[in-house]
């Protein structure tokens, strides 16, 4: 009975199987959690690398994230305007192309303040929570895959980025620029003189806060050339003057 119990113990979690199968499964046995590491790993590697090498079919994209809705015509507003103002054609196929991405976000406090009104027929207003949920954890996705450096953020949200330290410090960028910032990482988009010059960036508030990530280790933004090509974006956004302003 003793000398059973011995080779019990000895052969535990070893197939009898013969063949390929059997091979298969004490191998899956005895390194299971290493192959889901690997896997994990290897596909994390092969998502951001085909992420990278993919086409990008605009030269910058802007984020805008807080309590301003844009409907799809607003936000092409916002799109020409950036694309009057960028510096020159990135991926030289003739046309300047820039995108915006943007995320409605809201606070408790907003959300609150919003359901307290009423319409005119004195009806409660409404907000899908579910939505805004739903929006707050697009944009932290979105900011993880490091795929655009220049951000439009309500003060919260800015404030959320200076924490983590994710924010460039606009003194890199020349000491003109980081006149424009009111704490060395941020621009205030009110200040600006194309925020005065175009009603669309009206809509947003005039604390918003303009920035710039940080340079990322995966995405667009950690290609050397597309990050130095979005700070000359960023330095043409808030550089940005006209006749008699």
């Amino acid at each position: 009975m003793e000398r059973k119990r011995e080779d019990k113990e000895y052969t535990e979690g070893i197939s009898l199987k013969g063949g390929f199968w059997g091979w298969l499964e004490n191998f899956w046995y005895h390194y299971k959690w290493h192959t889901v590491g690997v896997v994990a790993l290897v596909t994390v590697v092969l998502v951001c690398t085909l992420q990278m090498c993919a086409k990008e079919e605009h030269d910058v994209r802007v984020v805008y994230s807080g309590s301003a809705y844009l409907t799809e015509s607003e936000a092409a507003s916002m799109v020409e305007i950036f694309e009057y103002v960028m510096p020159s054609d990135f991926d030289g196929d003739g046309e300047k192309s820039a995108a915006v991405s943007n995320f409605y976000i809201l606070t408790e406090e907003q959300i609150k303040k919003i359901e307290a009104e009423t319409d005119e027929d004195g009806n409660k207003q409404y907000v899908d929570k579910s939505y805004i949920t739903a929006e707050k954890s697009s944009y932290d996705d979105y900011l993880m895959k490091g795929e655009s450096s220049i951000l439009i953020l309500e003060p919260w949200l800015y404030e959320a980025l200076i924490e983590e330290d994710r924010l460039l410090e606009l003194s890199e960028l020349g000491g003109e620029y980081e006149e424009l910032s009111f704490d060395g990482y941020g621009v205030r988009l009110g200040s600006l003189p194309i925020y005065k010059k175009y009603k669309i960036l009206q809509k947003l508030p005039e604390d918003t806060v303009i920035c710039m990530n940080q340079k990322y280790i995966v995405g667009r933004s950690s290609n050397d050339k597309v990050y130095d090509f979005e700070k000359e974006m960023f330095k043409a956004i808030i550089g940005f003057t006209y006749e008699g302003k």
